[in-house]
């Protein structure tokens, strides 16, 4: 049943989203270290990456298909019981390909907690509060990746890599404990999609026609793309070419969660006035003057921490209005199509990570010149395409969302 005028705390959607977030990067600082367990070179590693974000993809559009017919906390909880005991086999994986299949089916329960929590926020506060709940939802994405390495920084140097996922089972066991006892249903049941598959998949075309959709969607997943690209080099450029440890690598990896957290705050405040379409613009012109500081810093000057803080700082901060923005765009249509609409996104969103991640294997050399260059031109496609789908082809729904 659903519980008119109920609206969940703040704290327990952030639990659930925390749950996609630590799943998918805790483990960074052991990549090296997972290597050598393993005994297979360390690009190999990033295809437990790879296969995380292809499996969060993927699950996506049944999760929020699922959700828009049979209410949010069925979905969300049979998602947390997957991927704890995903989280577990992982810390007991006997060889990188069963790793990386896990991985897998880890993924997939963990994006319950992204998808549904957005749609959950669709269905309990109205547009001018979505847009500043959005903001926050942003903000503890950016918390997750920004604690999350930190601690498995330390893990590794005290324990080993296993010990990062028996931390991820440990945050899944809160979270299906907190959805027993703490979460209502929040979509009403006359508010549910009916009509069996055909007419649950009928969303999709008409997502898929909308411009406004399409343009915010290519903005979470180009920002999404250049946050997880810097996971996914930062531990190979700092430790395994200027030999920095796990454990400080871990706090390094704070920077632009920082400027993440950052840009989701001030976005909250600001892209109220000034509209989501500006504001995601306004972040994409700080994230390319990050990446431009980056490049001009890389080659003149001798490598030092502040070298690849600054810049990164510089990128978490737009990139974070850039998401904010774009989580607003996607789910403030229809609301029976909310969560289609949350999956559908999210789903596009990890697929262009993914890419992203796959073009970091394909590069020659990795420095910080070639990852400034590919952080720079992933930011410049996703202006690009912005740019091409909410304002040069602007359509009903794109100004209702500027």
């Amino acid at each position: 049943m659903s519980s008119p005028g109920y609206r969940p705390s703040l704290f327990l959607i952030i639990l659930f989203i925390a749950v996609s977030q630590i799943g998918a990067v805790m483990h960074t600082p052991s990549i090296p270290a997972m290597g050598r367990a393993f005994d297979v070179p360390v690009l190999s590693i990033q295809l437990t990456m790879t296969s995380y974000l292809i499996g969060f993809a993927v699950a996506q559009i049944l999760v929020g298909t699922l959700s828009d017919a049979v209410g949010r906390r069925p979905v969300l909880l049979g998602g947390l019981v997957v991927y704890t005991l995903a989280s577990l086999g992982c810390a007991l994986a006997p060889s990188i390909e069963v790793m990386i299949g896990l991985r897998l089916v880890q993924a997939a329960g963990a994006c319950t907690g992204l998808v549904v929590a957005r749609a959950i926020i669709r269905d309990s506060f109205d547009a001018s509060q979505m847009t500043r709940y959005m903001g926050y939802l942003g903000m503890a994405i950016g918390l997750m990746p920004l604690l999350s390495p930190s601690l498995g920084g330390f893990l590794q140097g005290a324990i080993g890599w296993y010990a990062n996922f028996f931390a991820m089972a440990t945050v899944g066991i809160a979270a299906v404990a907190a959805c027993l006892v703490s979460l209502r249903e929040t979509l009403p049941r006359e508010s549910r999609r009916e009509g069996g598959l055909r007419a649950l998949l009928g969303g999709f075309p008409i997502l898929l026609r909308q411009p406004s959709f399409l343009g915010y969607t290519s903005a979470m997943g180009i920002s999404t793309a250049v946050f997880f690209v810097y996971l996914t080099v930062g531990p190979l450029v700092l430790q395994g070419i200027y030999g920095v440890s796990p454990e400080t690598y871990g706090f390094v990896a704070m920077t632009m969660p920082a400027g993440y957290i950052t840009g989701n705050f001030l976005s909250s405040r600001i892209s109220t006035r000034i509209g989501v379409a500006r504001g995601t613009i306004l972040g994409y012109c700080g994230m390319l003057f990050g990446c431009a500081l980056l490049l001009v810093l890389a080659p003149t000057v001798t490598f030092s921490l502040p070298v690849f803080v600054a810049p990164m700082l510089v990128i978490g901060l737009g990139a974070g209005f850039v998401t904010s923005c774009g989580y607003a765009g996607v789910v403030q249509g229809d609301p029976s199509l909310a969560g289609t609409a949350s999956g559908l996104s999210g789903m596009l969103q990890m697929a262009m990570t993914a890419l992203a991640t796959l073009a970091v294997g394909m590069l020659d050399e990795i420095t910080l010149m070639s990852y400034g260059w590919l952080q720079t031109s992933l930011t410049a496609l996703g202006l690009a395409m912005f740019v091409l789908l909410t304002v040069m082809w602007r359509s009903p729904a794109a100004s209702e969302a500027g």
